[in-house]
C-alpha cells in the first residue's frame, strides 16, 4: 500500500513538473516569437519583459510591451502596455496555426506624433504594408511565420498623447473591439494582425482628434491638414480588410 501510495505521489510530482516546464516553454515561445518577429515586422524596435502561459488553462499575459518609435520621432516609444491579457489554446501553440481566444489590453499609453505629413503611427504602418507586399520569393520568415487565428481583440481605455503644438494633448479613444481575425482554415499572419490593428487604431486616433476642441486650439487645425491623408487612407485600409464599411467610413470622412 505504501509503494502504491509513493508512486501515486511520484506520479503526480512528474506530472506538476511536467505542467510548469510546458508553460514556460509556451511562454518563452510567445517571447521569442514577440521579439524575433515584432521588430522584422515593424522595423522598429520592440521590448517585452516577459510573457507567461498556463498550458492548463491557457490564461496568460504579455509584461511590458513597448513598441518604439521609428526613426525622425522624438519620443520614447509609440505603444506601451504595462500588462496584456491572453486566452490562448495551449495545445495550439504546439501546431502549426496559434488559436489565441482572446487579447484583452486596458488602459495602454499610445503616442501620435506629427513631423510634416508624416506621423510615426503611419509610419510604422507603412513599414508593415512593405513587408506584406514583397513578392513570394522576397517574403523574409517574418511575414510568414506560424499563422494566428484572433477570435476577439478588444483595447479599452487607451490613453493617447498627441504631439501638437508647444504641448501634448491627452485625449482617450473609444473602445476597440475586432473578433474574427484569421477564422479561416489558413489563419492570418502576424503581419497582417499588425497591419489590421495600426489600421483601426489611426483611424480611431484621428476620428478623436478632430472631435477635441483642445487639439484644434494647440494648433490642431494645422495637424488634421497634414493628418488628413493618412487618416482617410486608414479608414478606406480598414474597409478593404473587413469589407462593406465603405459607407460608414465615407460618412466620418465629411
Amino acid at each position: 500500500m505504501k509503494k502504491l501510495i509513493g508512486i501515486i505521489v511520484v506520479l503526480v510530482v512528474i506530472g506538476a513538473v511536467g505542467i510548469f516546464l510546458l508553460s514556460l516553454f509556451a511562454g518563452k515561445i510567445i517571447q521569442t516569437g514577440v521579439l524575433k518577429f515584432g521588430p522584422e515586422i515593424a522595423q522598429v524596435d520592440i521590448e517585452l519583459e516577459r510573457a507567461h502561459i498556463s498550458f492548463l488553462s491557457g490564461a496568460g499575459g504579455l509584461e511590458g510591451f513597448k513598441v518604439h518609435n521609428p526613426e525622425g520621432f522624438s519620443g520614447d516609444h509609440a505603444f506601451y502596455a504595462e500588462h496584456l491579457a491572453l486566452d490562448i489554446d495551449p495545445m495550439s501553440i504546439l501546431g502549426d496555426k496559434i488559436v489565441i481566444e482572446e487579447i484583452l489590453i486596458i488602459g495602454p499609453h499610445i503616442q501620435f506624433e506629427q513631423r510634416g505629413s508624416e506621423n510615426n503611427l503611419k509610419k510604422i504602418l507603412e513599414n508593415v504594408q512593405s513587408l506584406a507586399g514583397e513578392s513570394t520569393e522576397e517574403q523574409t520568415e517574418a511575414s510568414q511565420g506560424k499563422k494566428l487565428e484572433i477570435k476577439r481583440f478588444i483595447l479599452q481605455e487607451a490613453k493617447v498623447g498627441v504631439g501638437v503644438g508647444t504641448k501634448p494633448v491627452s485625449i482617450t479613444i473609444p473602445t476597440i473591439e475586432l473578433t474574427g481575425l484569421g477564422s479561416g482554415e489558413e489563419g492570418i499572419t502576424a503581419s497582417e494582425v499588425i497591419k489590421v490593428l495600426l489600421t483601426e487604431i489611426t483611424r480611431q486616433v484621428t476620428v478623436a482628434i478632430s472631435q477635441n476642441p483642445d487639439v484644434i486650439l494647440k494648433g490642431g487645425s494645422d495637424f488634421l491638414k497634414q493628418a488628413g491623408d493618412s487618416g482617410n487612407s486608414a479608414i478606406k485600409a480598414l474597409g478593404g480588410l473587413f469589407g462593406g464599411k465603405k459607407d460608414e467610413e465615407e460618412k466620418e470622412d465629411n
